[in-house]
């Protein structure tokens, strides 16, 4: 993971309107998936620019309508594959990692222990010596088990 250099480009406001542009389209045409796949290409532009910020706004933006789509498995893919991006931006996978660790209860509940157990593994795979995670954040999502000397 990189930390982020001087930024080469602003993106800001492009990240803005492609975001509200990939949620309209999404709700139009009922096709969230697409929309999220859409994005990726702005995601990369701001990442090579060391635009950390409009980043970290894209991948979020990203997983949501990935997870809007309720295609779950989708999810872990954006997931995993944002996560290993050659230059990824620590904030930027933090921030994954906190928006996927919020769905937790919500996916155990409704899709059961299975499809939980993948996410979990999947979120150990992505922070596994690179994120830390804060002992809150493993109490709230359920996963202190994981962790035997946790207070």
């Amino acid at each position: 993971m990189a930390e982020p250099g001087k930024k080469q480009k602003d993106y800001s406001q492009e990240a803005k309107t492609a975001i509200s542009s990939a949620w309209d389209d999404a709700k139009a045409s009922n096709n969230c998936k697409g929309s999220a796949e859409t994005l990726m290409a702005l995601e990369k532009q701001t990442r090579n620019a060391s635009d950390a910020p409009s980043t970290t706004l894209l991948v979020q933006a990203i997983l949501n309508l990935a997870y809007e789509s309720k295609d779950y498995a989708f999810v872990l893919e954006c997931l995993t594959t944002l996560s290993k991006k050659h230059g990824q931006f620590k904030t930027s996978v933090t921030a994954m990692v906190d928006q996927v660790m919020e769905w937790l209860p919500a996916i155990k509940e409704k899709q059961g222990i299975k499809t939980w157990l993948e996410w979990v593994e999947a979120l150990r795979n992505v922070t596994e010596g690179k994120v830390r995670i804060s002992v809150y954040a493993i109490n709230s999502a359920g996963l202190a088990f994981l962790i035997p000397d946790l207070p």
